[in-house]
């Protein structure tokens, strides 16, 4: 079966006419050269790229530009749009420049590079300036490009004569283009583009690619970083250079990997003169304050991947025009596989997923989908999210349910040992939930777990399972195309399943979901058990093959089918032709019917993998207490998020709970200490890497900001301070109704800002205290107004040691990290901080329903029960 959508622009007239206005606008699209690696021959940049290019001139609100790959494509957008808006500007800066720097007949001007001196004499045409020979009555007539070789001196000698030869430096290509024949002078340089991402990914970047102009001055070739002048934004949205040499001028593309730098440099510049590119939209949905002042202030454009359509969508409800680009609109005039070109994944992407093809490939084992029906039965009858001791029971049961599915035959001693030992979780847990189950319910738990236990018994006394034999029939009609062989994570031994298949003669590269290669090709991938729809999903957009297949029991290939469905309906719709021709300032030919009128209704529902069984299908860890304990609902049950993370440990994190993202510290980006952000559980993505405190009984700067006061006063600040909470609560706990009492008080903040003060249980206050006076006038508190002094004192010491604690915290990690940087991606890494122990995990994957969980499990590092 075919999972690719419909193409929106599949008529080559139309294409045609699209890039064809792009074109005239970005010539040096034809002119300039690229490449991605020195020792790869330049090519033109795909057409594509100057289609998101041309949408920073057709106005209008921001744009998110949907691709399958976003890998360097704002590298390569970037470049363009800064060397085609320099062209342009070129003659008026220089004019400018001059008019600023020379006064005319006044001041001598050295020349670069003989550096001979003349009088600068001004403008005589729109295109030519005018040196004087000193102490003569002689001038020489220069085109305004030559302004770029002056500067401005006190010396008399060597005196240029009118028949002076000014010499030549060796050509750039940018020079070339410039038509100036020195490097290019970047005291006068103007920001043009700004890019919002990871810095150290763009520079890895820079180091490598290459521009060249093949019909300038005999092909003139040199690295990207060289020939364009980049830079970065600071603190607070201060530009410089990446060098830092240059006192004056602007870098003509300026990187940023703080939003709300970027936001205070969009602020600080006049309206509507630079173009924002952002490299990972990712940025902007945990921060929606900076994306509304981007927006608001600059043209801006988002670049993300269609396996972000959650947070493509959250951008589609601000307002932000969504462009999902088709392959037909990608590969327009690209022939060839196309690895060689600039931005190549995105090509090669492109082309997989036209052709993308998702099968299942069915076998059977008889109790298992037994097995499967029951549960199925059972978590639709059940009401799940008001029982946390059911719901516990289904993930114990389909862990097991899904562990046989994985099993081939390799080990049969280590796969009955493992599924006997989380049978026995499965039973105690039946019998913590056998009070709250029906007794047609209570039959189906026991049968499904007969129907298990004969399934282990069966498949561990075989040399090889109908799984097994399928996957090795099918590796062996592959022939030597290239294979992958995809396990569940952490559920399989992927070197102990590659000696099984080489002992059959058989070769395949065996990978977990989490460590396939992100770019690597593959003639086909095999998919060796139902990994649940997120992640399978996840698979399906990373386009590593257009052959995907599942090796599927019965019950697996119904929820295959069942993704498909759910796929069809979340993709994101492509743009009409009408709103694209719209955007050029083009019309349709009338030739051609618009097949996607403008009134075609958008899908604009956030389509979510939920069947019933979905639930249950996340690889849940089990907390080592909970092979002890047996005490049923006797505890506290509170609602939380399970988060698990690379290795053994995982989290279940409440709404509100922040902890430690450290990923600048991982990748390198940070040299010296600096603000560590704080997350949620709403705002962490897959890889991120976070910090626990070893006992887990509150956050790390809390710890560090008791160790400097003692944990007394600081509770006392914190009560101080968090006074305004109490009588928020009092206005009531539903975010639009509290909005609807504040408002009439002059409150204007957003009602997202309001959910966060009411579920965020470690916001200390306001940060401004009109917002605190508007609360107590709205509740007609005058205690709370007499302390509003009191408050703002607590506020503003809590925030000073919150400071001192972050830096102290970072301190200590460009101290430790570094010892142990290279195993914190293979698992939990244990740092000694001297103040106390931390745990460093990476984000694997986030379940965003929430369930009833034990309060003594709540926000803390836990390790899986078969870990030890």
């Amino acid at each position: 079966m075919s999972v690719q959508p419909s193409s929106g622009l599949q008529r080559p007239e139309v294409l045609e006419q699209i890039y064809e206005a792009v074109l005239s606008r970005f010539p040096l699209l034809r002119l300039l050269h690229f490449s991605h690696r020195p020792d790869v021959d330049a090519t033109q940049l795909p057409s594509f790229i100057g289609l998101i290019a041309a949408l920073f001139q057709s106005g209008g609100k921001p744009c998110c530009v949907v691709l399958p790959d976003t890998s360097e494509v704002t590298l390569a957008v970037s470049a363009l749009i800064a060397v085609t808006r320099l062209c342009h500007d070129f003659p008026e800066i220089l004019r400018s420049h001059a008019s600023d720097q020379f006064r005319r007949g006044e001041d001598h001007v050295l020349v670069h590079p003989c550096e001979l001196v003349y009088r600068y004499d001004g403008l005589f045409t729109a295109d030519l300036f005018k040196l004087k020979v000193i102490d003569r009555n002689e001038w020489r007539s220069l085109p305004i490009t030559e302004i770029a070789r002056l500067e401005k001196t006190t010396r008399k000698r060597p005196k240029g004569q009118l028949d002076s030869d000014l010499g030549l430096s060796l050509p750039t290509v940018l020079g070339s283009i410039l038509k100036i024949k020195i490097p290019l002078n970047r005291n006068f340089l103007r920001n043009y583009v700004l890019v919002l991402g990871a810095r150290k990914h763009f520079l890895e970047a820079l180091d490598r690619w290459t521009v060249e102009a093949p019909t300038l001055n005999n092909g003139l070739k040199g690295f990207l970083k060289d020939e364009i002048p980049f830079g970065k934004v600071r603190e607070g949205g201060n530009l410089s250079f990446l060098d830092d040499y240059v006192a004056a001028g602007q870098p003509l593309v300026a990187i940023a990997p703080r939003a709300d730098d970027l936001a205070a440099c969009c602020s600080a510049a006049p309206k509507f003169t630079r173009d924002v590119l952002v490299d990972d939209i990712d940025y902007l949905t945990r921060d929606f304050r900076a994306y509304d002042t981007i927006s608001d202030n600059q043209n801006t454009v988002i670049i993300a991947s269609d396996s972000q359509r959650d947070s493509v969508r959250q951008l589609e409800e601000r307002g932000c025009e969504i462009w999902r680009l088709t392959p037909d609109e990608i590969l327009f005039g690209l022939n060839g596989e196309g690895y060689k070109l600039p931005v190549g994944n995105v090509v090669a992407k492109a082309r997989r997923s036209r052709g993308l093809v998702i099968s299942g490939l069915p076998c059977d084992e008889e109790h298992l989908n037994r097995a499967a029906q029951q549960l199925h039965a059972v978590a639709q009858a059940t009401s799940v999210e008001e029982n946390g001791a059911i719901r516990e029971l289904l993930y114990s049961l389909y862990r097991v349910l899904l562990l046989c599915a994985q099993y081939i035959g390799q080990s049969a001693d280590n796969f009955a040992r493992s599924a006997n030992n989380l049978l026995q979780i499965a039973e105690r847990d039946s019998a913590n939930a056998k009070a709250w189950l029906t007794p047609a319910a209570s039959a189906q738990v026991k049968d499904a777990l007969d129907n298990i236990r004969a399934a282990v018994c069966g498949l561990s006394q075989c040399n090889v399972t109908p799984k097994g034999e399928l996957l090795l029939r099918t590796l062996q009609l592959a022939g030597g195309s290239p294979t992958a062989v995809v396990v569940r994570q952490g559920e399989t031994n992927c070197e102990e399943l590659r000696e099984w298949i080489g002992r059959s003669g058989s070769q395949a590269d065996i990978y977990s979901l989490g460590t396939l290669p992100e770019n690597q090709p593959f003639g086909r991938i095999l998919v060796v058990s139902w990994p649940g729809a997120v992640r399978f999903d996840r698979l399906v957009h990373q386009y590593l093959t257009d052959d995907l297949k599942l090796l599927a029991y019965a019950f697996e290939e119904d929820w295959l089918n069942r993704y498909r469905q759910s796929y069809k309906r979340s993709a994101l719709a492509p743009m009409p032709q009408n709103r694209i021709l719209q955007r050029f300032g083009l019309s349709l030919p009338s030739s051609v019917e618009d097949e996607h009128s403008e009134t075609e209704p958008r899908r604009h529902e956030l389509v979510k993998f939920d069947l019933p069984s979905e639930r249950f299908l996340t690889r849940r860890k089990m907390g080592i207490d909970r092979a002890l304990a047996d005490e049923g609902e006797k505890e506290d049950f509170v609602e939380a998020y399970y988060v698990d993370f690379v290795g053994p440990t995982f989290s279940y994190l409440t709404d509100g709970h922040e902890l430690p993202v450290i990923n600048t510290y991982i990748s390198g980006q940070q040299s010296a200490p600096g603000k560590i952000p704080l997350r949620s559980v709403q705002n962490l993505t897959e890889g991120d890497y976070l910090m626990f405190r070893e006992s887990g009984d509150t956050d790390i700067i809390r710890f560090l900001a008791e160790d400097e006061i003692g944990k007394d006063k600081y509770g006392q600040l914190r009560v101080t301070a968090g006074r305004w909470r109490i009588t928020l609560e009092k206005l009531g706990r539903d975010p639009k109704q509290v909005l609807e009492r504040l408002r009439p008080f002059g409150f204007s903040r957003h009602i997202q800002t309001l959910r966060a003060w009411l579920s965020d249980q470690n916001t200390i206050c306001p940060q401004d205290i009109t917002d605190v006076r508007i609360i107590a006038g709205a509740a007609h508190d005058k205690a709370l107004f007499d302390s509003l002094p009191d408050i703002e004192r607590a506020r503003d010491e809590l925030t000073s040691l919150h400071i001192r604690a972050g830096h102290r915290l970072t301190e200590l990690l460009l101290k430790d990290l570094p010892k142990k940087i290279t195993f914190v991606s293979q698992g939990e890494t244990e740092l000694d901080l001297g103040v106390g122990k931390v745990w460093v995990v990476r984000v694997e994957e986030i379940d965003h329903s929430p369930s009833l969980q034990r309060r003594s499990q709540l926000n803390r590092l836990l390790w899986d029960v078969s870990s030890v």
